[in-house]
C-alpha cells in the first residue's frame, strides 16, 4: 500500500496535465524564506544541470519529481540519510528535503524548486512541448488547485503511508534499495525512522486539514474525488 501511494502523484500526473499545472502554481504559496542560495558544486555538464536531494518516501520530493519527469527534464537524484542528513552538509542553514542544486545554485522548498526549474528549462527550450506553457499564464483555477496540491494532497499522503506501524516499516524498506549505507545503518534507519514517522502521522495529517474520526483512506479518496 505505501508503495502505491508513493507513486500516486506520478501516475495521476501522467494521466492529467492539470495536476502538474497545480504543482507549478503551488509556488505562489511558498514561503518567501525558501529562496535560492549559492552553494559550491561541480560545474554543470549540460545547459541545465540539476541535482535533487530527496527522501524516497517524501511526498514533497515526489511532487518535484512528478513535475520534472512529466516535463521531460533530466536530473540526478541523491538519497539523503533521514537522520544524519550528511548529504546536505553543503547547506548550512537549510536541512529539509527536497533541496535542488541547479547549475551550481542551491534552491530550497518544493514549490520554489518547481517554478525555478520550469522557468530555466523554458528559457533554454528544454521542456516538453505539451507542458511548455506551464505557469506562463496563471489562472485563478490553477492557483486554487496549486494550493490544494500543496496544502492538502501532499500533506494527507504521510498519514496514509504511515497509518499503522507495519505500514511504516514497509515504507522504510526503501532503505534496502537506495543509498550507500551499511546494513547496520539501514536497519537502524528503518526502525527508528518508521517509528518516528508513525508517531508524527497525526501532526502531519492535521497540517493538511485532516478531521478527527475520519478514516485516512476515506479522507484521501474524498480529496482525490474532489479533484477529478
Amino acid at each position: 500500500i505505501p508503495g502505491i501511494m508513493l507513486r500516486l502523484l506520478a501516475r495521476v500526473a501522467a494521466r492529467r496535465t492539470p495536476l502538474v499545472r497545480a504543482f507549478s502554481e503551488a509556488a505562489s504559496t511558498a514561503p518567501a524564506a525558501a529562496s535560492a542560495a549559492t552553494a559550491t558544486h561541480p560545474a554543470p555538464s549540460s545547459p541545465l544541470d540539476i541535482t535533487l536531494y530527496k527522501y524516497e518516501p517524501c511526498p514533497f520530493c515526489y511532487k518535484v519529481r512528478t513535475v520534472l519527469d512529466y516535463s521531460g527534464i533530466p536530473y540526478r537524484g541523491v538519497e539523503v540519510n533521514p537522520f544524519t542528513k550528511e548529504e546536505l552538509a553543503f547547506s548550512k542553514d537549510y536541512k529539509k528535503v527536497p533541496v535542488a542544486v541547479v547549475n551550481g545554485e542551491q534552491v530550497n522548498d518544493s514549490s520554489v524548486i518547481i517554478l525555478h526549474v520550469l522557468d530555466k528549462a523554458r528559457a533554454l527550450n528544454l521542456i516538453k512541448a505539451e507542458v511548455a506553457t506551464l505557469s506562463e499564464e496563471r489562472s485563478l483555477d490553477e492557483k486554487i488547485w496549486g494550493r490544494w496540491a500543496n496544502e492538502k494532497l501532499v500533506r494527507l499522503l504521510p498519514a496514509n503511508i504511515y497509518s499503522t506501524l507495519p505500514q511504516a516499516f514497509e515504507a522504510f524498506e526503501y532503505l534496502s534499495r537506495v543509498g550507500s549505507w551499511s546494513p547496520i545503518k539501514q536497519v537502524f534507519l528503518k526502525y527508528t525512522g518508521a517509528i518516528f514517522m508513525w508517531m508524527l502521522r497525526g501532526k502531519l495529517r492535521a497540517r493538511g486539514g485532516g478531521e478527527e474520526g475520519v478514516d485516512v483512506r476515506t479522507e484521501l479518496a474524498e480529496q482525490l474525488e474532489m479533484w477529478t
